[in-house]
């Protein structure tokens, strides 16, 4: 699986899949080709273009988008109700 260019301002995928009628390669969204690779433990490669462009996109960013890309690796909340009660 690759996500290997990039159309119009969004991402886009090749999967190499394999049939009756020998491998061939698919076109696909992103979203949908990474999670046929996690079903089937396939490896993701990216492009060196797509890897850029996601850099410049980030480079660009407003604080609220740094925010909530930096949110994601934050450390799971817990809850804990207050024993007091």
């Amino acid at each position: 699986m690759r996500i290997d260019r990039v159309v119009d301002g969004a991402y886009a995928a090749t999967v190499e899949v394999a049939g009756p009628q020998g491998a061939r390669s698919v076109d696909a969204r992103p979203s949908d080709a990474l999670n046929l690779a996690a079903i089937v433990t396939a490896p993701v490669f990216v492009s060196p273009q797509v890897i850029e462009d996601g850099e410049r996109r980030k480079e660009g960013d407003s604080g609220e988008a740094w925010l909530l890309r930096h949110a994601l690796t934050a450390p799971a909340m817990k809850i804990m109700k207050d024993k007091a009660q």
